[in-house]
């Protein structure tokens, strides 16, 4: 690949890098909402706590599943369209505005997943 467009590709990924960070962080925050909705609709039940848990952790890890597939698709789309750029069709800035519009939606996507 030309070193030009390796590098415009390398920076646009260190670009998304704290996106991609606050996810975790979300992740996390949804998952003590998850405990304490689950504690206080199980009052003194144990068992209907543990089912109230276990429904929800199901659901967040397929939610984080599932962005991890749409996350390997965007990889694999964003390459291909730099290397279109270093082919001669395209440019960076669109591979670039196509990558954060993606990465966006499904962001958007999952934090819907999680939060439903």
């Amino acid at each position: 690949m030309n070193p030009k467009v390796q590098e415009a590709l390398e920076n646009f990924s260190r670009e998304l890098q704290p996106k991609l960070q606050g996810i975790e962080q979300k992740l996390v925050e949804q998952e003590n909402k998850t405990e304490e909705k689950c504690f206080d609709q199980a009052r003194d039940d144990a068992d209907a706590f543990a089912r109230c848990m276990s429904k929800s952790v199901k659901k967040l890890e397929r939610a984080g599943k599932d962005f991890g597939f749409r996350l390997a698709f965007f990889q694999n789309q964003t390459f291909k369209c730099f290397t279109e750029v270093n082919n001669g069709r395209g440019t960076v800035e669109d591979c670039k505005a196509a990558g954060r519009a993606n990465i966006e939606s499904y962001i958007d996507r999952l934090y819907k997943d999680i939060s439903n």
